[in-house]
């Protein structure tokens, strides 16, 4: 799996956005109640991210896209990492990188570290993720 692919029964729709932000593929996103009617954007860098959120999957959405495709909670997600994140612990959206996850944080929890891409297969158990790595599998939604 790259980063913003989703496993096999993910939930996915398309969303809106406003017409003038990127969303990077595989971007945790919040709601935006900014944009009439309200839309999607990218998760800031800041502290006390509240849900629900969705990952932007299948393609970026360029800054001039009003729409995009959402994986929803209960999918699994490829998504990029900030700091140390071990095997089962929630994870929150990150106060220092937008659109990335972190194993600490306030706010609401986006979902549940399950491991790298590769890992769960049947043999190989899932591992802890490392600053930057950009092939975490979460399961999308808070206490899930």
């Amino acid at each position: 799996m790259t980063l913003g692919s989703v496993q096999p029964g993910a939930e996915v729709w398309t969303v809106g956005k406003d017409g003038t932000n990127p969303i990077s593929l595989g971007a945790l996103c919040v709601r935006d109640t900014a944009t009439t009617p309200d839309s999607y954007k990218i998760a800031p860098a800041a502290a006390g991210a509240l849900g629900p959120f969705v990952v932007c999957v299948n393609k970026a959405a360029a800054a001039t896209d009003t729409a995009f495709s959402a994986a929803f909670p209960g999918s699994f997600v490829t998504v990029k990492g900030q700091g140390a994140i071990e095997v089962g612990s929630e994870v929150f959206a990150s106060a220092t990188v937008a659109g990335s996850v972190a194993g600490a944080g306030t706010g609401d929890p986006c979902g549940r570290y399950m491991g790298h891409e590769n890992e769960l297969t049947g043999k190989t158990p899932g591992t802890a993720a490392a600053d930057g790595e950009t092939n975490l599998i979460i399961r999308l939604g808070g206490d899930s």
